[in-house]
């Protein structure tokens, strides 16, 4: 019985939960020191970051062009997956981080820009779920 036991907790450990999902290209904070306002053409910014994943036309004419980051990865507990015991082990957690950048362009060239980002750490289990903003 032991000895199945511990071949038990070793499949545990071996197909313990993790995963991991990224959407768009991270945006690298120190590449936004070279968008200049007045001076920086769509063609410059697409060979910086790429095509947008969104290019909004504006009333006034304007475009927006939208670049976006999400990461999440999440890890659950293993012992979670012995067979009665788990269920006392359900825990899991998890990572979020984003950025948004959104090139606002007048006649090909930048007119403004902006940048955000934020993050969250998540906890799951049988007693609900925590979140916590960075």
């Amino acid at each position: 019985m032991k000895k199945h036991l511990a071949g038990l907790m070793t499949l545990a450990l071996i197909v313990s939960g993790c995963a991991s999902v990224e959407s768009g290209k991270p945006i690298p904070k120190d590449s936004l020191s070279r968008i200049k306002k007045g001076r920086t053409t769509k063609r410059e910014i697409e060979a910086i970051y790429g095509k947008a994943q969104t290019a909004s036309l504006n009333m006034d004419g304007s475009e927006t062009l939208t670049y976006s980051y999400v990461s999440h990865s999440s890890k659950s507990s293993p012992m979670m997956f012995v067979p009665i015991v788990g269920i006392f082990f359900m825990k899991s957690k998890g990572k979020l981080e984003s950025q948004t950048l959104q090139v606002l362009m007048k006649e090909n060239v930048v007119s403004n820009y902006s940048y955000s980002e934020g993050g969250a750490e998540t906890e799951a289990g049988l007693g609900g779920t925590r979140i916590k903003s960075r």
